[in-house]
C-alpha cells in the first residue's frame, strides 16, 4: 500500500508537466490539436480504486452484493466468501475446480460461443440495469467456466457454469445513471438514433463523439 501512494505522488506530479508538453507541441508532427486528453481525472480514479482494490474487505462486500444480484441466474454465479477468514488484507473464496474460458475449454464443454456469450452479457445487464452495478475489470483472466457436475453430484450432463472472480474494481452507479443507460440500450434496440444522441447527451458525451453511435 505504501509503494502504492508513493507511485501516485510521482504520478501527479508528472502528469501536469506531461498535459503542459503535449499542449505545446501539439499534435503528431507538430500539429496543434482541438482537443487533448486530461489526465488528472484518470489519476482520481486509478489513485481511489487502487485503494479500494488495497482492502479485501470491500471486495467481499463487492462479491456479496454480486451474488446477491445474480442468485437464481441459471448460467453465472460468483463465489462465495468466508468472512471468518477475511481481513482487509487477506480474502478467503470458495474453491470453484473452473478454467479460463478459451476456445478448446468451451469446445471440450459443448458450449457454443454465442451461448457464452449471450449468458455474460445477460449476467452484465441484469448487474447493471436492473442493478446498478458494475464489474469494471471483466476480461477473461477473470473468468472461470466448469462442468456444472463439478459442482452438484447428479447434475445434468451438458450443464456448465460461469464464474465471475476479481470484484476489487466494481463501482455502484446513481440510479438516475442506470436510468439513462437503460435508455440508451433501448434506443440502439429501437434503431432510434435521435434518443440514442440525446441519451448520449444527458450521460455526458459530446454532440460530436456521439455522433458516432
Amino acid at each position: 500500500g505504501r509503494q502504492v501512494k508513493h507511485d501516485m505522488r510521482m504520478l501527479a506530479i508528472v502528469a501536469p508537466l506531461l498535459m503542459a508538453w503535449i499542449q505545446q507541441k501539439g499534435g503528431p508532427r507538430g500539429r496543434r490539436r482541438r482537443r487533448t486528453v486530461q489526465v488528472d481525472w484518470i489519476l482520481q480514479e486509478v489513485s481511489r480504486n487502487l485503494e479500494a482494490e488495497l482492502d479485501f474487505t470491500r471486495e467481499a462486500e463487492n462479491v456479496s452484493r454480486v451474488r446477491n444480484a445474480l442468485r437464481g441466474h441459471p448460467r453465472v454465479r460468483v463465489p462465495e466468501t468466508f468472512e471468518q477468514f477475511t481481513s482487509s488484507r487477506v480474502l478467503t473464496m470458495q474453491y470453484i475446480p473452473g478454467k479460463k474460458p478459451r476456445r478448446e475449454v468451451l469446445d471440450a464443454l459443448s458450449i457454443r460461443p454465442g451461448e457464452f456469450a449471450g449468458a455474460l452479457a445477460e449476467a452484465n445487464a441484469v448487474l447493471a440495469l436492473r442493478h446498478g452495478h458494475l464489474h469494471c475489470d471483466l476480461h477473461p483472466g477473470n473468468l472461470l467456466v466448469c462442468s456444472r457436475r463439478e459442482l452438484e453430484a447428479g447434475a445434468d450432463e451438458n450443464g456448465w457454469m460461469l464464474f465471475l472472480i476479481d470484484h476489487g474494481m466494481n463501482r455502484a452507479i446513481r440510479d438516475s445513471v442506470r436510468r439513462l443507460l437503460c435508455r440508451l440500450w433501448t434506443s440502439v434496440h429501437r434503431k432510434s438514433h435521435a434518443d440514442l444522441l440525446e441519451t448520449c447527451m444527458q450521460l455526458g458525451v459530446g454532440k460530436d463523439d456521439a455522433m458516432f453511435y
